[in-house]
């Protein structure tokens, strides 16, 4: 199938050709015949489908060539994310519409607003335009939208990241009430259907990203699943190897010692079961730690005495000191005042 054969005009036809495009691609086919019958869109699909010429070819047919060249309003709203699609957009429907006599003219934040004023006042048919810059415009009353027949919202998921649903909604509100609104998306989240069941009427639904989508997923799947089982292959011989190279001594229980003894009592661990520590051993090494418990609870109560008794000889050393005297003499015969210095 090609475009002559989806009822395209010949001037459009003929600037299709001189962009490189001959065939239409699955969106394109599946896109422009709901839309030249005047029909709401909700399309999902990805990048690099030919969207742009999806909804623009249709748009210029339908709006056919202009009456007149002095009074153009603004016919068709196309709105994109960001500056970088908008001049994207702006120049595809430029030359789509280059022999349709259509005018397009485009307006973003960033840049001043005087020359995309000059632009809109000249005359243009189709303004492309991000939400922003579009409300700016609109507080300023610098556009007119009573004529709009048409109304693009591009990348409504992109939109819906930067927050600017809420915007387009209030676009909307300005608008006629007979238009024909078109929604373009990557993905079909909760909040995408119901931003597009608000601003849709009966719409056209077209999804071209779900078979790639689980076909992806599946591919994923296997070859996780298929490195997982090299891993574990990989990974066994080097577990038993770990093992091996092991000593007895590591793997043997380690015993905790109860108190810091001699040498002699220290037990050997190298053999692969511990030994059991008989009667009369165990109750010498009892007799040993109680009696050097006893030693060191002696040598504390020694020490607490000698703190006590020197803590009670400064107390009475220091009550029997004497204050010293000192006397001030004065300039005659008088009497001396005597001054105490504790």
């Amino acid at each position: 199938m090609n475009f002559k054969q989806l009822g395209i005009d010949e001037s459009i036809l003929r600037a299709l050709n001189e962009m490189g495009y001959i065939n239409p691609t699955p969106i394109q086919q599946k896109a422009i015949a709901p839309i030249k019958a005047g029909k709401d869109l909700l399309c999902c699909a990805n990048e690099d489908l030919g969207k742009t010429i999806a909804f623009a070819v249709p748009m210029l047919q339908r709006m056919g060539k202009p009456e007149s060249l002095d009074d153009r309003p603004i016919k068709s709203i196309v709105l994109a994310p960001n500056r970088q699609s908008a001049m994207q957009i702006y120049g595809n429907i430029c030359q789509c519409g280059r022999y349709m006599g259509r005018i397009a003219a485009v307006i973003y934040n960033g840049v001043s607003e005087i020359p995309q004023v000059e632009a809109i006042n000249r005359g243009a048919d189709i303004l492309v335009a991000t939400p922003l810059r579009l409300v700016e415009f609109l507080e300023k009353n610098l556009v007119r939208l009573d004529k709009v027949e048409y109304f693009v919202v591009c990348d409504a998921d992109k939109m819906f990241e930067r927050g600017l649903l809420n915007d387009i909604k209030n676009i909307k509100f300005k608008l006629p009430k007979r238009h024909q609104t078109l929604i373009f998306t990557e993905n079909l989240s909760s909040e995408i259907r119901a931003f597009a069941q608000k601003m849709l009427y009966r719409p056209f639904r077209i999804d071209m990203s779900i078979k790639k989508r689980r076909t992806n997923i599946a591919a994923v799947r296997v070859t996780n699943r298929e490195q997982t089982k090299n891993k574990r292959k990989i990974e066994k011989p080097k577990r038993q190897i770990d093992k091996q190279e092991k000593t007895p001594r590591q793997n043997n229980v380690e015993i905790r010692k109860t108190a810091r003894i001699h040498d002699e009592f220290k037990m050997d661990i190298s053999t692969p079961r511990t030994a059991k520590l008989s009667e009369e051993a165990a109750a010498r090494i009892r007799a040993k730690v109680q009696a050097k418990l006893k030693e060191r609870e002696e040598v504390r109560r020694k020490a607490n005495r000698a703190n006590k008794a020197n803590n009670i000889i400064n107390k009475k050393t220091e009550k029997n000191k004497k204050p010293i005297r000192r006397y001030n003499r004065t300039r005659g015969r008088g009497n001396r005042k005597q001054t105490t210095k504790e």
